[in-house]
């Protein structure tokens, strides 16, 4: 292992959930194997959540969050030597890493901290520490260049999938008689569930469309007005909550799904930077309704890998759906061929060995 010590700064790590978190923890995880790692996140990560690994150590401060960046600070300075490489997990960490220090620095972007433009001058401010940029998406790239004030700031697009496995989930696909959608997300406005809900109403009045079973996995705000909505739409027999969901009861719902279905859109300040699990559906071999205003685009190309659509699109959505539930033969080659986009482009060893390389260019 090298002697290299690695910090990461930042808000976004485990117990709390969410798509950034667990790419933070697999991160500063896979880079432990290779290097000596601190984790300083910015909330009380309990024992029970810390690795055993003797390389990664996860310093918390039980402080209020006006005093937490000034303990960090000193923190930093009491074990930073001359080769210490830094990581943050967005722009706002950089704040938290002293003035007078010269290291160099990544910073990565996910997407939403660069739709505020009252911050722009703060961005500027964080990124002209930084040694490089990686953003999660062709989407994030554009948006952190529309801020950056012609910034000669080196920028690149790594996907976050180092945490996931080489290669995709082994089992026997069965063949559902009665098509299954599948959503798994935090839910929330933008996700595209409640329009997703009227078109399949419509559709099932107007009967365009076959049977189908939808289950709807995770937790949120918009939770109980969608169970509402179910209920108005008619479409509770076919809907299917199931709330919260471990990692077990997640890779059952993979396993037995036929779509994916997701397709968020720009709401206020808030976007889908990348959305991971579009990429873990694909292991699976399931292809991906996606938004159109999303990194998703990355990973899922309209009508090859999967379905890109505007979900505020009422007509657009609805002629996407009609073609993955009524044709499932058609849906099951897209499902291959986003399998194989995995398998080939976005596996975690192709991801991480992307981050480790950039490491080691940015340390010569």
């Amino acid at each position: 292992m090298s002697k290299v010590k690695i910090i990461i700064v930042t808000q976004t790590y485990p117990p709390r959930t969410g798509g950034m978190q667990s790419v933070m923890q697999g991160l500063a995880k896979k880079l432990s194997e290779f290097y000596q790692v601190i984790v300083l996140p910015d909330h009380l990560v309990p024992k029970k959540e810390k690795s055993k690994n003797s390389a990664l150590e996860i310093k918390t401060f039980l402080l209020p969050k006006f005093l937490r960046n000034f303990y960090k600070k000193i923190y930093i300075k009491k074990v930073i030597r001359k080769d210490t490489l830094l990581i943050c997990d967005s722009w706002k960490s950089v704040f938290a890493i002293p003035i007078n220090i010269k290291n160099k620095i990544i910073v990565l972007a996910h997407g939403q901290e660069y739709l505020d433009p009252r911050k722009i001058d703060k961005i500027n401010l964080a990124l002209s520490r930084a040694s490089i940029l990686i953003s999660n998406s062709s989407f994030t790239k554009n948006l952190a260049k529309n801020v950056l004030n012609g910034s000669k700031l080196k920028h690149i697009v790594i996907p976050p999938t180092y945490f996931m496995d080489k290669s995709p989930a082994r089992f026997k696909k069965t063949k559902n008689i009665i098509p299954n959608l599948l959503t798994l997300t935090r839910i929330d406005i933008r996700k595209g569930i409640t329009q997703t809900m009227e078109a399949l109403s419509i559709l099932k009045k107007q009967k365009k469309i076959k049977e189908f079973i939808w289950h709807i996995a995770g937790s949120g705000p918009e939770l109980d007005n969608l169970k509402k909505l179910s209920h108005l739409l008619d479409l509770k027999k076919e809907i299917k909550f199931n709330g919260w969901v471990n990692d077990f009861e997640k890779n059952k719902l993979f396993k037995k799904s036929d779509i994916f279905v997701m397709p968020s859109y720009k709401y206020k300040r808030s976007i889908e930077g990348f959305g991971i699990v579009y990429v873990e559906a694909a292991k699976y071999g399931i292809p991906s309704i996606c938004g159109k205003d999303s990194g998703a685009s990355d990973f899922v190309k309209n009508n090859v890998s999967g379905w890109v659509v505007d979900p505020l699109d009422l007509n657009a959505l609805k002629k996407v759906l009609i073609d993955a539930i009524n044709f499932p033969s058609k849906s099951r080659e897209k499902g291959k061929v986003s399998k194989n986009k995995y398998i080939n482009n976005f596996n975690g060893h192709i991801a991480f060995q992307l981050f480790l390389d950039t490491i080691k260019k940015i340390n010569r």
